[in-house]
């Protein structure tokens, strides 16, 4: 176990933890909503300081990152616990870990160390608060960040959050210089109507820039949700449409290889310029930086 940073201590040994916007207030013994924080006699305690449950070797395309360093592999890894509790989660089995005492913190110790040239990315909920995001942000180069719903009382009643903590963390990151990319897990009779999609599309462009890459990805049966039907191709094309008439220039569906909104095309000419299939990279065509085909910049990091 290690000290937390970002917590305060209160009255009769409760603390209150300020690491993300749940704001949990803990008393003595107890664990906050992500259940990998414990109050131990008024000091609060990480309990997954150096202890990854996942490590892997990945494209950088699978985060999604389409416009970081395309085609490099990145170096994944992940503790136990979420301070979401999303009954759709694809990652269920390490997210919702249930603490001490109901069953140990997996994981294998991974000392933390720094190499020089390495950049770093987060795949995130986008629920953490001012202070830590801009504790990290000098050594933050990229994040893609999970906007799950443009509805408060969805993220409330699926996520068990809410829906502003996660606008003001992307606004953030965006005043901060963080490379921004966003994807919406589209799920029928949650978050797929016309007006929803038009929401999240219109605050991408609006707030955070129409070069801002949107990731409209499908869902697939998984956790709680196991009765929900995956998602139609049809529904993650209209989203797509939806974000370029909102102004986005780089819209991609997921979870459906194959399809033609893998591919990355030039926001002036159209002509493909990155072709995808799952992870793997084809055709190249950019150059510096420039659609190779008409000479227009490529919004993005390393491309």
């Amino acid at each position: 176990m290690h000290e937390a940073l970002f917590y305060e201590k209160n009255e009769q040994g409760a603390v209150t933890c300020h690491l993300c916007a749940h704001h949990c207030f803990i008393t003595p013994e107890r664990l906050g909503i992500c259940a990998v924080r414990q109050n131990l006699s008024g000091t609060l305690y990480t309990l997954v300081y150096n202890l990854a449950a996942a490590i892997h070797v990945d494209p950088i395309e699978k985060k999604p990152l389409f416009h970081f360093y395309p085609g490099s592999s990145s170096f994944s890894v992940s503790t136990v616990g979420c301070n979401f509790h999303c009954v759709f989660c694809q990652n269920w089995n390490i997210s919702q870990v249930q603490g001490p005492g109901q069953g140990e913190i997996d994981g294998r110790e991974v000392p933390p160390a720094d190499a020089k040239g390495i950049k770093n990315i987060f795949v995130t909920n986008g629920y953490i608060t001012r202070e830590p995001l801009e504790m990290i942000a000098p050594y933050l180069h990229a994040a893609n960040v999970d906007l799950k719903s443009f509805r408060d009382k969805t993220y409330r009643r699926i996520m068990g959050a809410r829906l502003e903590p996660v606008l003001d963390t992307l606004k953030r990151m965006k005043t901060l210089g963080i490379w921004i990319e966003v994807t919406t897990l589209v799920i029928p009779g949650v978050n797929d109507s016309e007006d929803e999609l038009r929401d999240i599309a219109r605050f991408i462009a609006l707030e955070l820039g129409r070069d801002t890459p949107w990731h409209i990805s499908r869902f697939h049966p998984n956790h709680k949700m196991a009765d929900v039907p995956s998602t139609p191709i049809a529904t993650l094309v209209r989203a797509r449409d939806r974000g370029r008439a909102e102004g986005i220039e780089y819209g991609y569906t997921g979870n459906g290889p194959g399809d033609s909104g893998e591919h990355t095309y030039c926001p002036a000419c159209r002509k493909m310029i990155v072709e995808r299939c799952g992870f793997q990279l084809g055709n190249y065509s950019i150059r510096d930086g420039c659609c190779a085909h008409c000479g227009r910049r490529v919004s993005g990091v390393g491309m």
